[in-house]
């Protein structure tokens, strides 16, 4: 059976999380990236900033740069200089035209799924997010799990 994708880009509650965690972080731009049933790629799914129309459907492999390996080992992680990064990988930011400079990003998964990675880039308080976002992210991303796992259950067939 093929599963179709949850369509998350009109979900209200979603964006309302989204919009909160971007103001909360203090950051230009948030995401919510979704893995692909084979667990192999993650698409872009919602975002909130200046690039989030050009963001929706980019695709990003699991394990490759910094938001893959976080899907893939499962481990939030904050970078202040993403470009000093070894695992950075700047293909997302040439096709849409943005530039990265510092990262958050967290995993979502909830007991039964690893659903997809939340990003934060580029803080507009100083040159690096906090411990203390990285914690806000953790939270986020495990209500936007919770509400993923939701939405799934009543998008089940009958």
């Amino acid at each position: 059976m093929v599963k179709t994708p949850l369509d998350v880009s009109r979900d209200d509650v979603l964006k309302e999380l989204m919009a909160r965690f971007v103001a909360e972080v203090e950051a230009d731009e948030g995401s919510i990236l979704l893995a692909d049933d084979e667990g192999e790629s993650m698409r872009f799914a919602l975002s909130v900033g200046p690039s989030a129309d050009r963001l929706l459907g980019q695709q990003v492999r699991v394990g490759q740069g910094l938001v893959g390996l976080t899907m893939a080992y499962q481990i939030g992680s904050s970078v202040a200089d993403v470009k000093s990064a070894p695992a950075h990988d700047p293909t997302i930011d040439q096709a849409v035209g943005s530039h990265t400079q510092a990262m958050l990003a967290v995993p979502i998964s909830s007991a039964d799924r690893e659903w997809g990675v939340l990003t934060a880039i580029n803080p507009t308080h100083g040159e690096a997010f906090t411990q203390g976002e990285l914690e806000v992210a953790n939270r986020t991303a495990a209500a936007v799990a919770h509400h993923l796992d939701a939405m799934s259950e009543t998008d089940m067939p009958s």
